[in-house]
C-alpha cells in the first residue's frame, strides 16, 4: 500500500506509472537511490517483471508493472532497464551531463502491501494504514475506477469536524441499533422527566451529536454514523446544508427558554458546531468540551473571537489570523480538539463544578462513550441528585440513570415544553457585512473602489454571500454590475460634481430564509458624512422583533458609520434566516411565507433548506393570516 499526502487517491501497487522527481548524481544520492532499489524490488515482488526506469527530457520516472515496449515512445525506445529486483546493482541512473544541474533526489519508496485493504475513508488528507511512505510531487495510478468515484465524491462534502480528525482505528462501538419506546410509554416518562425538571433547583444539561442530527448534521456513532460507515469501508456521509449554515434544532431553542426562565443553569457540550452560542445561549452558561469548528482564542489574552465561517484548522493549531488587541497581536488558535488533545482546563473545571452541584442531569442525543466527559453526569449521583437519560442507543450509564427514554430528543423535548407551558422561540440569524467606499482625486474626475468584506478581516470569507449587484437607479449611463467572486470588489471613474444613488443587491447562499437583501447607498464626494456607532445590542434586538412580526428575513441596518477624508466605512446587520417551531406538526418544510418550519420528529434528509423571497414572503403571509 501507498500514502500520498495530497496526491488524491491510493491504490495498492498496479500497472501503471509513478512521476517522481529527478535523482541526485552525489554520493550520498547514490546510497539512497540503492535502499529504494532494494524496497523497490520487495514491493514488485518474484512474480512481477522487472521494474525499469525509463529515460525522458522531463524527471526519471518510475514505471511499476510491465516495461514499456520498444514501440512505445521513442524516448522509451532508448531506455535501459535495470533489474531491482538485485538488491547488490547499486550504480546510480545517471542523465547527461547537460540535464545534472538541479537534480534531486528520488522521492519515492515502496513498501509491501498490506493483507487487508485500508477503507477509503479520509477526505482532504488521504491516508491508509501505511505511514511510511510520502510522496512528493508524484501521481498515483488508479485502477478502481468505482473506488476512485467515491474518493470523489467523499472529497466534495463538507462536514466540517469529521473530515479533519485524524485517523483513529479503535473509537468504540458503533452501529448500535436505535430502540424506540412504545408511544404511550414514550408520554408517560415525558410527564415524568417534566415534573423533574420543574422540581429541580439545579439544572445541568449535557448534550451530544444526537441534538444535532435534526439540523442537518450527522452524529458518529449511529446506524449512519460518521465513524459507522468509516469502519464499514463506506464513505463520509453527505450533509444536508453546508455546515456554516446548520440551524438550531428544536432542542437548541427549547434549552434557550429553559436558561431565561431561570430552571436550566449549565450546559456541558461535547458539540463543535456552534449551534448552541447561535441559539442564544449565554457564553458562561456554556462549557464546550472539545472545542467549537468557529471560534478561535488567542493563547495570551486568552480574547474569544466567534466567526461566521469554519475554522481552517483543528488541534489547536495557528491560524492566519491575530488576536486584534494592539497591545497583544499574537497569533490565534483553533479550539477544536483532535484525538490526543487534552480538555480545556477551564471548560473542564466549570463542568465539574456544576454537575457536582446538580440536583439533575438530563443527557440528550449522547452515547456517553468518550472518556472523561461521560463520568461527568455520575458526580451529581454522589451528592444525592437524578441523571436523566434520552438517546436512541443504549449506552453504558443507563443502569445509573433515573429515567431513561429511548426516542427522539427533539420530540421528547417539546414534549417536555409543552407540559411546562413555556414557548419555543424563533431561530433569527443575523450576519454582518463592512462596505467600504474609497476615493481618489484624478483631475475633474473621481477614481473610487468600492468593497464589500466580512467584519472578521479583509481576507475572511463571506459565506453566506454568493453574489452582489451594484445598480445606479438615478444614472442610467452608470452600467449594473455583477460581482461574483470574492472579495467583492469594483472600481470606477465619475465625475466630481455629480453626486449619486448605488443599490446594493446582497444575494445570500442556500440555507438563508430569503433570496437577497438590499442596501441602499448615496454617494457625494464633496460632502463628508458625520461619524456615528449605534448600540449593537440595541440594533439586533429590533431587528429581530421586526423579523418576527413580519415573519421574514431580509431586514438590514447600519450598525456605525467611519468617514475619513478619502474613504467611508459602514457595517451592516443583515437577518439572514428566521425559523420557528411546531411542536404540534408532524412535518418539516419551508412555510409558505418564508419562514423555515421545523419539526421536532424529522430527520435531516427530509428537511429542505428553502429559500424565497422577501417581499414575495410578506404578501404571501398577509393573506394567510
Amino acid at each position: 500500500m501507498i500514502e500520498a499526502i495530497g496526491a488524491g487517491v491510493s491504490t495498492s501497487p498496479s500497472p501503471g506509472r509513478l512521476h517522481s522527481r529527478r535523482t541526485h548524481p552525489g554520493r550520498r544520492g547514490r546510497r539512497r537511490v540503492a535502499a529504494y532499489r532494494r524496497r523497490a524490488a520487495t514491493f514488485a515482488g518474484d512474480k512481477q517483471t522487472p521494474v525499469p526506469f525509463l529515460r525522458s527530457s522531463g524527471p526519471w520516472r518510475l514505471a511499476v508493472g510491465p516495461p514499456a515496449t520498444p514501440a512505445t515512445s521513442r524516448r522509451r525506445k532508448s531506455a535501459t532497464n535495470v533489474d531491482l529486483q538485485n538488491p547488490n546493482s547499486t550504480r546510480p541512473l545517471r542523465r547527461p551531463a547537460s540535464h545534472r544541474p538541479r537534480r534531486r533526489l528520488l522521492r519515492a519508496v515502496a513498501q509491501p502491501a498490506l493483507p487487508r485493504p485500508a477503507p477509503p475513508y479520509a477526505v482532504g488528507r488521504l491516508r491508509t494504514e501505511v505511514a511510511s511512505c510520502k510522496l512528493q510531487n508524484a501521481i498515483l495510478p488508479v485502477v478502481d475506477n468505482t473506488s476512485a468515484r467515491k474518493l470523489e465524491k467523499v472529497s466534495e462534502m463538507s462536514l466540517g469536524y469529521a473530515e479533519k480528525l485524524s485517523y483513529r482505528e479503535d473509537v468504540g462501538a458503533v452501529g448500535m441499533p436505535e430502540m424506540f419506546d412504545p408511544p404511550e410509554v414514550v408520554q408517560d416518562k415525558i410527564e415524568e422527566l417534566a415534573v423533574m425538571v420543574q422540581k429541580s433547583k439545579h439544572l445541568v444539561v449535557f448534550t451530544g451529536a444526537g441534538i444535532s442530527t435534526s439540523s442537518g448534521i450527522p452524529d458518529f456513532r449511529g446506524p449512519k454514523g460518521v465513524w459507522t460507515l468509516q469502519r464499514a469501508g463506506k464513505g463520509v456521509p453527505n450533509a444536508s446544508l453546508p455546515f456554516h449554515r446548520a440551524v438550531p434544532s428544536l432542542t437548541h431553542m427549547a434549552l434557550v427558554e429553559l436558561e431565561r426562565t431561570g430552571l436550566l443553569k449549565f450546559v456541558i457540550s461535547q458539540n463543535v458546531d456552534s449551534l448552541h452560542l447561535r441559539s442564544g445561549l449565554p457564553r458562561e452558561k456554556l462549557a464546550e468540551l472539545h472545542g467549537n469548528s468557529f471560534k478561535e482564542i488567542c493563547p495570551c489574552c486568552k480574547t474569544e473571537y466567534l466567526r461566521d465561517f469554519e475554522i481552517e484548522t483543528i488541534g489547536l493549531k495557528d491560524t492566519p489570523r491575530r488576536c486584534s488587541d494592539k497591545s497583544c497581536g499574537a497569533r490565534l488558535k483553533d479550539t477544536v480538539l483532535d484525538w490526543e488533545d487534552v480538555l480545556p482546563p477551564e471548560e473542564m473545571n466549570s463542568a465539574k463544578e456544576h454537575c457536582r452541584s446538580a440536583d439533575l442531569v438530563l443527557c440528550l442525543g449522547t452515547s456517553l462513550q468518550i472518556t472523561p466527559a461521560c463520568n461527568m453526569p455520575l458526580m451529581s449521583i454522589k451528592n444525592g441528585g437524578r441523571v436523566a437519560i434520552v438517546n436512541l442507543q443504549a449506552t453504558p450509564k443507563d443502569k445509573k440513570a433515573s429515567l431513561v427514554i429511548h426516542g427522539l430528543v427533539d420530540k421528547v423535548i417539546a414534549g417536555v415544553m409543552s407540559k411546562l407551558n413555556l414557548r419555543i422561540p424563533p431561530y433569527i440569524r443575523t450576519d454582518f457585512v463592512q462596505i467600504t467606499l474609497r476615493h481618489s482625486l484624478k483631475k475633474k474626475c473621481v477614481r473610487w473602489t468600492l468593497r464589500v468584506t466580512s467584519i472578521h478581516g479583509l481576507r475572511a470569507p463571506l459565506p453566506f454571500l454568493q453574489s452582489i449587484k451594484v445598480s445606479f437607479p438615478e444614472r442610467p449611463d452608470m452600467k449594473p454590475v455583477v460581482l461574483k467572486e470574492q472579495p467583492f470588489s469594483l472600481q470606477r471613474e465619475t465625475s466630481m460634481n455629480r453626486s449619486f444613488f448605488m443599490l446594493l443587491t446582497l444575494n445570500f447562499t442556500d440555507g438563508c430564509s430569503c433570496l437577497s437583501s438590499s442596501i441602499g447607498w448615496p454617494v457625494d464626494f464633496l460632502k463628508q458624512k458625520d461619524n456615528f456607532a449605534r448600540d449593537r445590542t440595541l440594533v439586533l434586538r429590533q431587528l429581530q422583533c421586526a423579523s418576527e412580526h413580519e415573519c421574514c428575513a431580509g431586514q438590514q441596518e447600519i450598525l456605525e458609520r467611519e468617514c475619513l477624508p478619502r474613504a467611508e466605512t459602514a457595517i451592516h446587520a443583515i437577518v439572514t434566516n428566521v425559523v420557528r417551531y411546531d411542536i404540534e406538526d408532524e412535518k418539516l418544510a419551508p412555510a409558505k411565507d418564508g419562514l423555515m418550519v421545523h419539526n421536532s420528529t424529522s430527520s435531516p434528509a427530509k428537511r429542505p433548506m428553502g429559500s424565497t423571497d422577501c417581499q414575495r414572503s410578506r404578501r404571501t403571509f398577509r393573506k394567510t393570516r
